[in-house]
């Protein structure tokens, strides 16, 4: 069976909207997993076919929009980011402030991704921490832990680090 443009374009359009079905949210570099060219979804979108949401992002339209809007959007632009301090607790229910920022881990040496929204505040982890998705304890543990390390180092740069010593290992101990 001979293959028109026509038809090549409707299976490369049928492809891209079940990805986007199945995703949710849809990279350009997706498409290079499913075969399709990238120029499609410019035509998809002049179509009405997908809505553009920022540079390289689309979804379907009329996809009801969440309060973790902002999260799937970096978890989509920045997969290997692991969300944590403010921004985990909140995800998890653990806290009511809303951060101002998106605060992702990334390995150290990483560079801060290029994310126009939402603004990104990103901290970087130790060489041969393997970062994944994290449950509820270590998202508690890893605010926990950093916050000590910055309290610890505040205390030592206003030269207040033996008075706020027994307080640091009390909580260290709990």
């Amino acid at each position: 069976m001979e293959h028109t443009p026509s038809m090549l374009s409707e299976t490369h359009t049928q492809r891209i909207l079940d990805r986007a079905r199945q995703r949710g949210l849809l990279r350009a570099s997706d498409l290079d997993a499913i075969g399709s060219p990238r120029v499609i979804l410019k035509r998809m979108s002049a179509a009405g076919l997908l809505e553009r949401i920022g540079r390289g992002l689309y979804r379907l339209p009329g996809t009801q929009v969440t309060e973790f809007e902002s999260l799937a959007l970096v978890a989509t632009r920045v997969p290997q980011a692991v969300f944590c301090l403010l921004t985990a607790l909140q995800f998890h229910g653990l806290s009511t402030q809303l951060p101002r920022q998106v605060w992702i881990a990334m390995p150290r040496g990483s560079h801060s991704p290029r994310i126009d929204y939402p603004p990104i505040r990103m901290v970087q982890m130790a060489g041969g921490v393997h970062l994944s998705a994290r449950p509820r304890a270590w998202s508690i543990a890893s605010n926990i832990a950093t916050r000590s390390v910055w309290m610890w180092r505040y205390a030592q740069d206003c030269r207040v680090a033996t008075v706020m010593r027994p307080y640091m290992e009390a909580v260290a101990h709990e």
